[in-house]
């Protein structure tokens, strides 16, 4: 596989995540307000301020991750 290969491949990977904003529309409800888990958020900052520090290191680990495989992509040369 070719460096540009390797690299759509990552930017194909790194695309099937979701943003916080996508995850908010998903649990929006017809007036507009998400519901996760029994908590109501208006706002997708709102949403991402509450997240639990599981979540963040989760969310860490697998952009670490990317970073790594990036990496290792432009060492190729």
């Amino acid at each position: 596989m070719t460096k540009s290969e390797e690299a759509l491949a990552l930017v194909e990977r790194l695309a099937t995540m979701t943003t916080p904003e996508e995850d908010f529309e998903a649990l929006k409800d017809e007036d507009g307000i998400a519901n996760d888990d029994g908590l109501t958020y208006d706002d997708v900052d709102e949403m991402v301020s509450d997240m639990s520090d599981d979540r963040l290191m989760d969310e860490y680990s697998a952009f670490m991750t990317f970073v790594r495989a990036a990496k290792e992509i432009v060492k190729k040369g």
